[in-house]
């Protein structure tokens, strides 16, 4: 596997056990849901967050305060970074 295209978004993660769903979105709507899900990365087991990137709780997922950068390398880890 190679490593996927950064995408650049507010990003949604949804906790499924041992894996994880993260999708990314151009933007939110008033209540803070995905608006455009443009990117997901579905059943990923390791996910490394940036402790710049601001996440809250939004019903079953956690939700970026802020657009984040997104990309899984070649072993299949997701990267959310904040963007510099």
């Amino acid at each position: 596997m190679r490593e996927t295209p950064t995408d650049r978004g507010y990003v949604f993660i949804e906790q499924n056990g041992e894996t994880s769903n993260i999708f990314v979105s151009v933007g939110r709507n008033a209540a803070g849901e995905p608006v455009e899900i443009y990117a997901r990365h579905f059943r990923r087991r390791e996910v490394a967050i940036d402790p710049e990137v601001r996440l809250l709780p939004m019903g079953n997922m956690l939700a970026s305060a802020e657009t984040a950068s997104v990309f899984a390398d070649a072993s299949g880890r997701v990267h959310i970074k904040h963007p510099r």
